[in-house]
């Protein structure tokens, strides 16, 4: 299943296909899923047996305070300068780096920003984060695979991506009253 368009931002999602784990797992949806951001794929989508809910709420707390995902110290930073500035302030610690006081008590209101690190196995090796400029529609998805030189960004509209999240919440919806109807009776 696809929601969402690729080419701007979509979610694509299955019920584990694989018999010897099955769709359900102490009465979660497990599945397969990975994001499509401007046309590229992030995520493993052959990574098996992941539990969409978790993601599904992931994703729809993103959706549901996008307004948030500012701060005014953004504008004067381009947005490699934003990616750096947040993965230092989320994740230097776990790097073993040296940070001041102030570094540490900006990590926790910093954390409204990051976006897939430890919601699944499907996206290890990836580092992203979502910021939505104040007063413009766009959202920047700024997203670094394990390894790479670069930072690759991703833009999408508020729209889409409330849209996508909403269709793919609705489908998990449906798919848990039909394969686990009795935890909604």
């Amino acid at each position: 299943m696809l929601f969402g368009s690729p080419h701007a931002f979509a979610i694509e999602a299955l019920l584990e296909p694989d018999p010897q784990f099955g769709a359900v797992q102490s009465n979660n949806l497990v599945g397969r899923f990975c994001l499509w951001m401007n046309g590229t794929a992030v995520g493993r989508i052959d990574e098996p047996s992941c539990w969409l809910g978790p993601f599904r709420e992931h994703l729809r707390r993103h959706a549901a305070s996008l307004e948030e995902h500012w701060q005014l110290s953004f504008d004067a930073l381009t947005p490699e300068q934003i990616f750096d500035h947040l993965d230092r302030g989320l994740y230097a610690a776990h790097r073993d780096e040296c940070l001041d006081l102030d570094d540490i008590e900006d990590a926790g209101d910093l954390g409204r920003f990051g976006f897939l690190s430890n919601v699944s196995e499907v996206f290890d090796g990836w580092t992203a984060f979502l910021v939505s400029p104040a007063g413009s529609d766009d959202i920047l998805a700024l997203v670094r695979a394990h390894g790479a030189p670069t930072v690759s960004i991703r833009t999408f509209s508020r729209t889409a991506f409330r849209d996508a999240v909403c269709a793919f919440s609705d489908w998990v919806d449906a798919e848990q009253r039909r394969l686990v109807p009795h935890l909604f009776a």
